[in-house]
């Protein structure tokens, strides 16, 4: 299938991307055109980058109005632009060559963007992600609009099924099926989720509730990362509570996971599609009819009209995060000795003395059972996970300097 991700450069497009590649499909990335992340792409065979503002989006549904959400008759995108040098993918490359390295479109219109004609869209894309960011209404109230836009962009583009990043933000002080958000990010995240589950028309819309991922992709200043340096330098590290039910899974995984969502076969929701599927492929395709039996054993919250649904991205344990937290210490004081570097053994985390960020301390309960219901199996452990990650930045930053 040709893939469209936005926001590839980011820690979860990336995961997801190098997933879908590896699976054999055609994964193109949208970046900005200052976008200085791009390295983070380098040596990935086969990923097309396109140069393009999510702003553009925006012009789009300006200029199409609120029809284009419901028809599919905008093939040029609506926008008047100068012809490009486009090839039959509509894609320009940097300095013409796609050897080994991956093609950037350093003048890429929407136009050519639909010539491309996207079979799926995971959308990652999304500012104000830090504390600060999390905090800001105009900054999440862009996100909205511009989400929005893209979603109309390709629904009516022929799009088949578009996956949204959402978080356990959504959720807050509340549950999936009763959110009580508590910040701005967390209540427009929120308010897309709702807005693709009840728009989403003829193409299908999955809207994924993403739980802690960490990794060797994860920003440099995460929870876990600074646990892994800080145990590795003999420092303390001043930390909240930590009595709030949390849940972890590792990169790998959850690119696994998202690749695995994405070639699902989703049996459609409607009765009437449902009991012509039947009439027209029973016995004939076992693998689908155990597939929508898995789907009717998840739980998808309220909404399961057709081609819609909710689903959390999460590991199967659910824990508090301080025993997380006391876990990835006493690995990383294991992983010292073994390297035969000096440690006291003391504990040096600090519980109680940082305050809540802008979410709020609030157990997040992930349904754990979902993936796995649909016959998804994770492959990294949480020990394995973070030996691997000692491993990583022990290498990569101790061992060099």
């Amino acid at each position: 299938m040709r893939i469209l991700i936005s926001g590839i450069t980011s820690f979860l497009g990336i995961s997801t991307g190098k997933a879908l590649l590896k699976k054999g499909h055609e994964v193109y990335g949208i970046l900005r055109p200052e976008s200085r992340n791009k390295e983070r792409l380098k040596g990935e065979k086969g990923m097309q980058l396109l140069s393009l503002n999510m702003e553009s989006f925006l012009l789009w549904e300006k200029e199409n109005g609120i029809e284009a959400e419901y028809t599919n008759s905008t093939t040029e995108g609506g926008i008047t632009t100068e012809s490009n040098s486009t090839t039959e993918r509509g894609i320009t490359t940097e300095n013409n060559s796609t050897t080994d390295r991956h093609a950037i479109d350093n003048s890429l219109s929407l136009p050519s963007l639909a010539r491309l004609h996207f079979d799926v869209v995971l959308h990652f894309a999304w500012d104000g992600v830090g504390s600060l960011g999390r905090s800001d209404i105009a900054t999440q109230e862009k996100n909205l609009c511009m989400s929005k836009a893209f979603f109309s962009w390709a629904k009516a583009h022929g799009v088949k099924r578009f996956f949204f990043a959402g978080s356990q933000a959504e959720m807050g002080k509340g549950s999936r099926e009763e959110p009580l958000p508590a910040s701005p990010y967390g209540e427009k995240k929120l308010a897309f989720s709702e807005y693709g589950l009840k728009n989403h028309g003829d193409m299908e819309f999955i809207d994924l509730r993403i739980y802690s991922i960490y990794g060797k992709g994860d920003h440099e200043r995460s929870l876990v990362k600074t646990l892994v340096r800080n145990t590795l330098r003999g420092m303390e590290t001043e930390l909240g509570s930590g009595n709030k039910i949390w849940n972890f899974m590792a990169e790998e995984d959850f690119g696994r996971a998202l690749a695995f969502l994405t070639d699902l076969d989703v049996p459609t929701r409607k009765e009437e599609s449902r009991s012509q599927r039947s009439s027209e492929s029973e016995g004939e395709n076992p693998e689908r009819e155990n597939n929508e039996k898995q789907l009717d054993l998840a739980s998808y919250g309220q909404n399961k009209d057709c081609g819609s649904f909710t689903i959390d991205i999460c590991s199967r344990e659910s824990r508090l995060l301080s025993d997380y937290i006391k876990e990835i210490e006493q690995i990383g004081f294991s992983f010292l000795k073994k390297k035969g570097l000096r440690y006291s053994g003391e504990s040096l985390l600090r519980f109680g003395l940082r305050p809540p960020n802008v979410e709020g301390d609030y157990d997040f309960t992930a349904h754990t059972k979902e993936l796995s219901a649909l016959g998804f199996e994770e492959i990294v452990s949480f020990s394995s996970g973070i030996e691997e990650l000692y491993e990583f930045i022990y290498e990569e930053e101790f061992l060099k300097a």
